[in-house]
C-alpha cells in the first residue's frame, strides 16, 4: 500500500516505473493511501497531486521497492573431508542472491561457524554469494551419515532449506585391535 500526505481534497496519481498505475483522493486531513500491483523486480514509486483548481505538483522523490517472490537457490554444496574423524570439517556452498542474515548451517542439529563470505557481483548487482563454514567433530558425535542442513532467507523474506544426509560420514570409533595368528617360536 502506498500512503502519504498532500494538499487536502486533492487527486493523487501513483506511478510505478514512470507508468500511471492508480489514482485516489486525499482526505480532508491530507492523507492518502492506494494499493497497487507491483511488478516482479524493481519498482520505483512516485506520486503527484492535482488540486481542485487543476494545478499539478511535481512528481515526488522516487522510492524503490523490490518485489521478489523467488526463494534463494543453493548450489555447489560441498563437505571436506567427506569421511571425517575428530576435528574440523569445512562446508562450502553458493547462494543465488544477497541474504537477510547469515545462513544457519547445522550438522546433526549442531551449528557450524561461518568462516568466510564472498560476493560475486558486477556493477552493484550481486549474482551469487559463496560461503564457507566450519564444524568441529567431537568424540561424542553421532557416528555414520551426518545430517547437514542449510537455511537461508533473502531480503524479501523468501526462505530455502537444503538438507542432505549423504555428504558427510562421521567415524570417530577406533578399529578393534588386530589379532595376529600364532607364530612359531622359531623359523628358518
Amino acid at each position: 500500500m502506498i500512503a502519504g500526505t498532500a494538499e487536502a481534497n486533492a487527486s493523487i496519481y501513483v506511478y510505478n516505473n514512470n507508468l500511471l498505475v492508480g489514482s485516489t483522493e486525499t482526505l480532508a486531513n491530507g492523507t492518502f493511501n492506494k494499493t497497487i500491483v507491483l511488478d516482479i523486480g524493481n519498482n520505483e514509486i512516485k506520486v503527484k497531486a492535482k488540486d481542485a483548481a487543476g494545478n499539478i505538483s511535481q512528481l515526488s522523490d522516487g522510492q524503490t521497492i523490490v518485489y521478489d517472490v523467488e526463494s534463494p537457490k543453493l548450489s555447489e554444496v560441498g563437505v571436506n573431508p567427506s569421511l571425517s574423524s575428530l576435528g574440523p570439517v569445512m562446508i562450502s556452498f553458493t547462494v543465488s542472491e544477497t541474504l537477510e542474515s547469515d545462513p544457519v548451517v547445522t550438522i546433526n542439529g549442531n551449528r557450524a561457524i561461518k568462516i568466510s563470505e564472498q560476493e560475486q557481483s558486477e556493477q552493484f548487482t550481486v549474482y551469487s554469494v559463496q560461503y564457507e563454514y566450519s564444524y568441529n567433530i567431537a568424540v561424542d558425535e553421532q557416528q555414520g551419515s551426518a545430517g547437514i542442513a542449510i537455511k537461508v532467507t533473502d531480503l524479501a523474506g523468501n526462505s530455502t532449506t537444503y538438507s542432505s544426509d549423504d555428504l558427510l560420514i562421521i567415524d570417530c570409533v577406533s578399529p578393534i585391535a588386530p589379532v595376529v595368528n600364532d607364530l612359531p617360536d622359531y623359523t628358518n
